[in-house]
């Protein structure tokens, strides 16, 4: 059975969209920015659902060795598979926030 007699026996009509007149796909967050501020876990995991959702995450880290959960196992190819997992779709930066130089790139 070809895909246009399933979708008439379905009772649909199949409509062939022109590419041109379709509207730009958009993801719900896009255009916002997020400072990540978190820690090991459940706040890295709320951004990464942040930024899968579009928004432009920025994870500021430690200048003594960042996030803890670099630090926790498993560990794949030398990197910590959570703190991959937890920390995608973000950039990064490395800031002493007790330093005032620092702490007025972030204000």
């Amino acid at each position: 059975m070809s895909f246009r007699e399933l979708t008439a026996r379905a009772g649909r009509t199949l409509v062939w969209l022109n590419p041109q007149e379709e509207p730009a796909t958009t993801m719900a967050l896009e255009g916002l920015v997020v400072l990540d501020l978190t820690n090991f876990l459940s706040g890295p995991y709320c951004t990464m659902l942040l930024g899968d959702m579009g928004a432009d995450v920025i994870k500021v880290e430690r200048t003594d060795g960042g996030d803890d959960s670099r630090r926790m196992p498993p560990f794949f190819e030398g990197r910590s598979a959570n703190f991959s997992r937890f920390n995608r779709n973000k950039r990064r930066i490395t800031l002493n926030l007790k330093d005032p130089a620092d702490l007025e790139t972030v204000c």
